[in-house]
């Protein structure tokens, strides 16, 4: 096994999905819900903290993990859908660089917009960097009932 490969990391989650009977669970609502709630436990590491704030080797750790939970999910996403994740990596870059102009980076500290090619302005809202609006969206992103059709992009 390629311990780099996403075909190879997503044959042995659906292996471990198997062999504990979960399969019934692994379905893409639930695991869109699943990783969205690790989503947000990687974030909770940062909470409160400044974005000038480093983060010590513990804190390092747990972010390792957590990332590490994300990955796993949306390996488990692509197994429930039925896609090459590695593929839709490799083709969601492709289009980003054609898609979003090169730029000044959006920061906390301004209201900066990246400019598709299309002309059509992605504005990086102030209400976003509010913790209690974000919390506001994540509950309401989990509690979402999208037909699956929707959530596999097949629609």
């Amino acid at each position: 096994m390629n311990d780099g490969d996403f075909k190879s990391l997503g044959e042995r989650v659906s292996d471990f999905v198997k062999e504990r009977s979960w399969s019934k669970y692994h379905n893409p609502r639930d695991v869109a819900i699943a990783l969205s709630v690790e989503a947000a436990e990687l974030l909770e590491i940062f909470q409160w903290k400044g974005s000038e704030s480093d983060v010590d080797d513990a804190e390092i750790s747990r972010i390792r993990m957590e990332t590490a939970d994300i990955v796993i999910y949306a390996l488990c996403m692509a197994n429930a859908c039925g896609f090459d994740l590695n593929e839709a990596v490799f083709d969601k870059i492709e289009i980003n660089e054609k898609n979003i102009r090169l730029g000044k980076h959006p920061t906390a500290s301004d209201d900066s917009l990246v400019t598709p090619l299309s002309g059509q302005s992605h504005h990086f809202s102030s209400a976003f960097r509010d913790p209690k609006l974000n919390m506001r969206f994540l509950a309401a992103l989990t509690s979402s009932t999208l037909p699956t059709e929707v959530l596999c992009g097949a629609v």
